[in-house]
């Protein structure tokens, strides 16, 4: 009983030095986060990956990416903002302004999905019969996906 006592308390701080000194799963949380260029180059590493790109192709995605990038960031201050707006209105229990800002909020969103539906349509629009097939119908790896979750991250 008593070595059960001793060794319980022994492994837990065993597992606990065992822990590296950065954050979660190696990465390092004082590193910045990835720029809008490392992002876009990932993407179209994962294309070049998934559908065997060549280096116009490549070229395609970069501009198409990088350009619906620069048109999105151009709504993401008026996104922000509104958004505070919004909690503001929701504690503040303003009801009209909550339907104002709620449409546009809709309609800023609205014109990013049609900017990255775009960027996805000029780089299926490069692609051969042959990775059209492998792609089939789910559009995710265009669209900076390619499964459930967040989508693309600009």
């Amino acid at each position: 009983m008593k070595v059960r006592l001793f060794l319980l308390p022994l492994l837990i701080a065993a597992t606990l030095f065992a822990q590296g000194p950065r954050g979660g799963f190696g990465r390092d949380p004082n590193a910045a986060p990835p720029t809008a260029a490392e992002i876009i180059a990932r993407e179209v590493q994962m294309l070049t990956r998934f559908l065997t790109l060549d280096a116009g192709q490549q070229a395609t995605a970069t501009t198409a990416l990088t350009n619906a990038q620069a048109q999105v960031a151009l709504n993401a201050a008026t996104l922000k903002t509104d958004r505070g707006l919004l909690v503001d209105a929701i504690k503040g229990n303003q009801l009209g302004s909550i339907d104002t800002l709620t449409s546009t909020i809709a309609n800023l969103q609205g014109q990013n999905d049609a900017i990255r539906a775009k960027a996805a349509a000029a780089i299926y629009a490069s692609l051969t019969a042959d990775q059209k097939t492998k792609l089939g119908n789910g559009l995710g790896p265009l669209l900076g996906g390619g499964g459930p979750g967040r989508g693309r991250r600009f």
